[in-house]
């Protein structure tokens, strides 16, 4: 019993240090620079932050352990960090205005649809008949 125990412990171990020799292996470029990195090279920044920070949640005896190292501010630097890079990998600073103007676009067409919904919404409780009520009769 007590073997099976210790096992338990040293594969679970394992496994979380082969995460963390793997995020090393992916993050070879990870250290923070002013230099241009190229979309390949967040992606892997990015995977590697992210193997790094579940290598430290990865295999817990518990849920409630995994969170608790979930938790931890070095964990979390981690997974901010991959999550950035996943982002600057995807859509590159160079892209930014593009997105900002899809965004600025988006939002007043949003803003008019709510109020269409919101507004044929307050006319059918007050017992106007409504645009499908009409289509039926």
């Amino acid at each position: 019993m007590t073997t099976m125990i210790f096992l338990t412990v040293l594969r679970r171990e394992l496994a979380r240090a082969g995460l963390e020799s793997l995020a090393r292996v992916m993050a070879v470029d990870a250290a923070p620079t002013r230099a241009r990195r190229s979309r390949k090279q967040h992606l892997r920044n990015g995977i590697g932050a992210i193997l790094q920070a579940s290598s430290q949640v990865a295999w817990r005896p518990t849920p409630l352990v995994s969170l608790l190292y979930l938790g931890r501010a070095k964990v979390q630097s981690d997974l901010r960090y991959g999550l950035d890079e996943f982002g600057q990998a995807l859509f590159p600073p160079r892209y930014a205005h593009r997105r900002r103007a899809l965004v600025l676009a988006a939002a007043p067409s949003v803003a008019g649809i709510l109020a269409v919904a919101v507004r044929t919404r307050h006319k059918s409780r007050d017992g106007e008949t409504d645009v499908g009520d009409v289509a039926h009769a």
